[in-house]
């Protein structure tokens, strides 16, 4: 959700006065149309952001969080203008470069804190937080990435303490225990997966016919099956193919790539060849040093259709 884009974010309750630490300042009516302007001009600036190339919106982003600023000076305990200057820098954070990535992402995080201060435990503020976070979590930048894990699914679970039938919120704090599983081996991983499925599971319960919700499922299946022996090695394959299908039958092609995984390991190669090329032809296949390195592929890696496929990706990137 981009919540630069809802009017209804503009809402600011009329002030006569704000509290500081000096005690109770008027504000005047002028200052207070001063506040209510920085504030629309700054999602009006963001909006705008989001329409044009990230080189060309960094000017906007700017330009935007220097209202957010002039709104704060003018009233500091002002929770929307913390909260529009946080989304702003989340938005940006996801359209750079990773190298810059992490410097927005922990002040994206800086402004969610400020706002949760302001009005706390607020859904939109915890969930955003989270996923701030977790933007952390994936930045090589980052040297604690497990903590930056652990405190976005701290944020996500005080988000679903305010309401259990947000489908966004169980999806994002599913996929952050499964991104946080695969830096991970063992008990602890297989523990993370479980949890990520638990949550898949919920999210599908809301909403039944979000594909990517079935994809990743079936991801973070698979995960357990490589983590697996025997009986429970093959349940889980089935398990993991059971979950594509669905994603498949909600949009035709979405979970072509981890089908194609699921088959290389149930030894299916010419399935996983049809498979594969249904996610070259649908736009859903990885960078072809990804797709020469997944595990998965061991078996079909050495097969000249294997080979021409990596080829045919690598020219294209």
């Amino acid at each position: 959700m981009n919540c630069t884009g809802d009017q209804s974010c503009l809402h600011v309750k009329p002030l006569n006065h704000y509290q500081t630490i000096f005690g109770v300042i008027e504000l005047k009516p002028l200052n207070w149309l001063f506040l209510r302007w920085s504030l629309m001009r700054g999602v009006s600036l963001l909006k705008r952001a989001a329409k044009v190339d990230p080189k060309k919106a960094i000017g906007f982003y700017e330009a935007a969080y220097e209202r957010f600023d002039a709104a704060t000076s003018y009233q500091p305990g002002s929770y929307q203008a913390h909260l529009k200057w946080a989304h702003g820098l989340y938005n940006q954070a996801r359209r750079q470069e990773a190298k810059e990535q992490w410097r927005t992402f922990t002040q994206a995080c800086e402004k969610y804190e400020r706002a949760n201060e302001i009005e706390p435990d607020k859904l939109e503020t915890l969930k955003f937080w989270g996923l701030s976070l977790r933007g952390l979590a994936r930045n090589k930048r980052e040297k604690n990435p497990d903590l930056c894990y652990q405190k976005a699914c701290e944020k996500f679970s005080l988000a679903a303490a305010i309401t259990l039938e947000e489908h966004d919120l169980h999806y994002h704090w599913a996929l952050t225990l499964y991104q946080q599983a695969g830096k991970k081996q063992g008990t602890v991983a297989r523990n993370l997966l479980d949890e990520a499925c638990e949550q898949f599971s919920e999210a599908a319960r809301i909403n039944k016919k979000h594909p990517n919700t079935y994809n990743d499922w079936g991801a973070a299946l698979l995960s357990l099956a490589a983590l697996s022996q025997g009986e429970e090695h093959q349940l889980f394959l089935e398990q993991a193919r059971n979950k594509c299908l669905e994603a498949e039958s909600i949009k035709a092609g979405f979970a072509s790539y981890n089908l194609a995984c699921i088959s290389a390991r149930c030894g299916e190669l010419e399935k996983c060849r049809e498979h594969l090329e249904a996610a070259h032809s649908g736009k859903k296949i990885p960078s072809a040093s990804q797709l020469e390195n997944d595990p998965d592929f061991r078996d079909v890696r050495k097969l000249d259709w294997f080979k021409e496929l990596a080829v045919k990706v690598r020219s294209e990137s």
